[in-house]
């Protein structure tokens, strides 16, 4: 008969079990919503090369439908014509997009009209909105939707750009378009506060078929159908593949709520927080002697926000589009530092801002 074991060692011995048992579901629940994204869609452009038959062929068996861009302004691009003649011979559904350079109503209407010329048997029509915004901005944006949607016989209108960017129009300019394409470079799906349905979440995406990192796609919780992007008369061979293996889980969109909230624009915010009297969190103004003390970093990827009322984000002509709260982790494409401030860019996504190193930190 063995001897019976004193109380406080049972006691001990099950908290100790159950801590492990409760670390390793945990462990298993957080690997899970790390997952490789398939993406449903890429976007290609001259930057990628010359479309091949072999590419077009390859190109078929990676994903659901392409977005092609159709000009730069008023640049055409110079292999739209090949890359619309490879999709229609192997029957792959495609979109197309005009980065927009329009700086009023009547420019937006003329960039519209002229993608719609170039590409009128596109399935959808989206305006790519990256640059500054004017006074102007929000009514030449609605224009475009509503020059694009009069003249293209009913096909979806959607406007896209980076998350923070997008957060900067008018929800009555949002509402224009049918469709809102949304860039976002994270391992979880962003939380914003408004609707999207077809999210970027990578521009290194490594395709086999084109020998060559994109911009991917996928199609977010309680994002438009696919059949919204192809239409009804797509190719069987694309149109009879569900939507779900190529759209983001609810396990990610639910690990997100846990791990990334500070990703999501803060805007509901109070003022007093996001206006915070910190110094750090108005407009900055860089002189051009501070630029010439600045030093660049390309090891740094990602900054954390760690100061109590956060940093203000700022499009590239100063006016604030979102605030990120302490917690964020913030993507960046560029990094300065100067004695102890960081300015910070995000090129994908449409912002910047300026801080005090102590208010971030490296992630």
């Amino acid at each position: 008969m063995e001897p019976k074991k004193p109380l406080f060692k049972i006691i001990l011995s099950t908290l100790l079990i159950s801590i492990f048992s409760l670390t390793c579901l945990l462990g298993v629940k957080a690997n899970a919503s790390f997952k490789d994204y398939q993406p449903v869609s890429y976007d290609i452009s001259e930057w990628q090369g010359r479309m091949t038959d072999s590419k077009a062929q390859a190109l078929k068996n990676e994903v659901k439908f392409v977005i092609l861009r159709v000009q730069d302004g008023m640049y055409k691009d110079k292999q739209l014509n090949n890359n619309i003649s490879m999709m229609d011979k192997y029957g792959i559904p495609y979109g197309v997009y005009g980065f927009s350079r329009y700086a009023n109503a009547a420019q937006a209407n003329e960039e519209a009209q002229r993608v719609y010329n170039l590409a009128p048997n596109a399935r959808f029509y989206v305006n790519d909105y990256e640059i500054g915004f004017n006074s102007k901005t929000n009514q030449a944006t609605a224009s475009w939707a509503d020059t694009m949607r009069s003249i293209n016989g009913g096909k979806p209108v959607v406007l896209y750009s980076g998350m923070y960017k997008m957060n900067a129009f008018k929800q009555s300019t949002l509402n224009a378009y049918d469709a809102l394409w949304m860039a976002s470079y994270s391992k979880y799906m962003p939380q914003p506060n408004y609707n999207y349905d077809l999210w970027q979440f990578t521009s290194q995406y490594y395709s086999s078929a084109m020998g060559k990192k994109l911009d991917a796609n996928v199609i977010p919780v309680n994002g438009k159908p696919l059949s919204f992007w192809i239409g009804n008369n797509a190719d069987s061979n694309t149109n009879n593949s569900s939507q779900s293996d190529n759209s983001v889980d609810s396990n990610n969109n639910s690990s997100n709520n846990q791990t990334n909230d500070g990703q999501q624009n803060n805007t509901q915010q109070t003022d007093q927080s996001a206006n915070s009297s910190n110094s750090d969190n108005t407009t900055p103004t860089i002189t051009a002697s501070m630029k010439k003390r600045f030093y660049t970093s390309k090891k740094i990827t990602a900054l954390r926000v760690i100061g109590k009322h956060g940093v203000n984000l700022y499009s590239s002509d100063g006016t604030k589009v979102g605030h990120a709260k302490k917690g964020a982790i913030l993507d960046i494409d560029k990094l300065s530092i100067n004695g102890n401030k960081v300015r910070a860019v995000n090129d994908t996504e449409g912002y910047y801002f300026s801080a005090s190193k102590k208010l971030v930190k490296k992630y």
